[in-house]
């Protein structure tokens, strides 16, 4: 996230927090619900590791930022491409959506794989540092040879905000439609940090993630939303 450690990690505390309570109030993991109501609170262990990117820059130890930086994008090019179309896939009471949504979801391990894994066989291909006080993850992705880095950008964005835009439900529309503004706003001002400012804009986001799981329960599969 952009400032500072202390930034991240007040974040994380306060998403944390609500995170806890969110996932206590909706009674745990159901099917219908998927990863959602464990969404604050992933999100607010993903602030707290970008607390230690931030740490690390400023103690100058490369083996700490590379492990937290790992981490970090280990929830934002593996977790959330994978996780929340699936969630979407579980919630939807509509079996026409469905396909669409198990596509996603297949989509964004193939993004994952091929994203993701050579960061870990290539310590080159991951650089981290602080430009205007915005911590920047610049990757080698296998794509970059083939295709434009803003169309890899889109397709995740695609496969993250899809599920939500195309849901039954009211409140998971209003949910994509907030992190599609900040995913926006994230490009229009701060492009070169965009991983990790949207991640933050999403954090907060996720916080209404409480409206949804607990006062406004999945429906049952089959029946109106």
């Amino acid at each position: 996230m952009c400032y500072s450690t202390a930034v991240s990690f007040s974040s994380a505390i306060v998403l944390t927090g609500g995170g806890l309570i969110c996932f206590k109030k909706a009674q745990g993991l159901h099917a219908l619900q998927g990863v959602f109501p464990l969404l604050p609170l992933l999100f607010g262990i993903q602030q707290g590791i970008e607390g230690l990117v931030w740490w690390s820059l400023g103690a100058h130890d490369p083996e700490l930022l590379r492990a937290s930086a790992l981490a970090f994008l280990l929830f934002s090019h593996v977790l959330w491409p994978i996780a929340i179309p699936f969630s979407c896939y579980l919630a939807e009471p509509l079996q026409q959506h469905k396909g669409l949504y198990l596509l996603l979801t297949l989509l964004g391990a193939v993004f994952a794989i091929s994203t993701y894994g050579p960061l870990w066989l290539h310590p080159g291909w991951l650089l981290v540092s602080d430009v205007h006080h915005s911590i920047v993850y610049k990757t080698t992705l296998l794509y970059d040879t083939v295709l434009p880095r803003p169309v890899v950008t889109l397709a995740y964005t695609v496969i993250v905000l899809l599920p939500l835009l195309l849901s039954v439900r009211h409140s998971y529309r209003v949910l994509g439609l907030l992190m599609l503004l900040g995913a926006l706003l994230t490009a229009a001002m701060f492009k070169l940090a965009f991983v990790s400012v949207w991640c933050f804009f999403a954090a907060l986001i996720s916080l209404y993630i409480y409206y949804i799981v607990v006062v406004e329960p999945a429906p049952e599969i089959g029946t109106s939303p």
